[in-house]
């Protein structure tokens, strides 16, 4: 089990409404740690705000012996993103842009083990017409680092036309690979 629980925020929340939110429900801002937006500290347990640079997200981290309820209280207070939003976040896709941001979203909120259905999400970015599409989406596979995904960033570190892809699905496939081991 990790001893964190990661959030991640809906694009339309503003860091001021999730410091409002954490606020009220007893969260005291403290002295920010370096890579954070903000921190909070709720009894013994703590709470940051960053900006995942990978997947270009907010996400709050909650750290503590009470994160996970802590962390069900948060997601109560914030919108924010989950697993079962995944199917209707891709419906809605409008563009290449915007596709990189759904994976990004199914990346960070990935559950433990993979379901064919979250599987197949993610094979939208590996089978993509767009070079940038593929390689963010080999790049956001090594956060769940699912079995599942691995022959795919294998197919796209091999056999893919662009040079760019070719090399981040390699260091994604290196990634996966050093992730399944432990």
């Amino acid at each position: 089990m990790s001893s964190y629980r990661y959030l991640v925020p809906t694009f339309d929340v503003t860091w001021e409404a999730i410091d409002a939110a954490l606020t009220q429900l007893g969260a005291v801002r403290t002295e920010t740690e370096d890579g954070c937006l903000m921190d909070w500290e709720l009894g013994p347990d703590r709470l940051h705000l960053f900006q995942d640079t990978t997947l270009r997200l907010d996400q709050i981290v909650v750290e503590g012996p009470g994160r996970d309820e802590l962390a069900t209280r948060i997601a109560a207070a914030v919108p924010t993103y989950a697993a079962d939003d995944a199917p209707r976040l891709f419906a809605e896709v409008t563009n290449d842009d915007d596709l990189e941001d759904k994976l990004s979203i199914l990346a960070a909120v990935a559950p433990v083990t993979a379901t064919p259905p979250l599987v197949e999400l993610f094979r939208r970015g590996f089978d993509h017409a767009s070079p940038l599409v593929r390689e963010h989406a080999a790049l956001v596979a090594t956060v769940p680092a699912w079995a599942e995904l691995r022959p795919h960033v294998a197919r796209l570190a091999t056999e893919d036309p662009d040079a760019e892809v070719r090399e981040t699905a390699a260091i994604a496939l290196r990634d996966i690979d050093a992730k399944q081991s432990r």
